[in-house]
């Protein structure tokens, strides 16, 4: 089976919050992360930090291992800590 990804402008980046967004959204550390990418924790910090870029495809990989849509969208402030205890649903 094979996952149609949109095509993205060059311009378009991944950045590092974007990665902490997901991150912190999944309850899912960057060691851990790593880990489920075959990357070194080190890797990870970096496109955190933004010192590497996280090519597109390896934010599919990102989504994909944290079963995650790819269309995913960080929920509004205060939405995501709701849901992750358990007192509402992200929109």
């Amino acid at each position: 089976m094979q996952i149609k990804v949109p095509p993205v402008p060059k311009e378009s980046q991944v950045s590092g919050s974007q990665l902490d967004a997901v991150l912190i959204a999944t309850g899912v550390s960057g060691v851990d992360l790593a880990a489920r990418l075959d990357v070194t924790p080190e890797t990870v910090s970096r496109w955190r930090l933004g010192k590497l870029t996280l090519s597109r495809s390896r934010w599919v990989a990102v989504l994909a291992v944290l079963g995650l849509p790819l269309d995913w969208r960080p929920a509004a402030r205060g939405q995501a800590a709701a849901a992750k205890r358990g007192r509402g649903r992200p929109r």
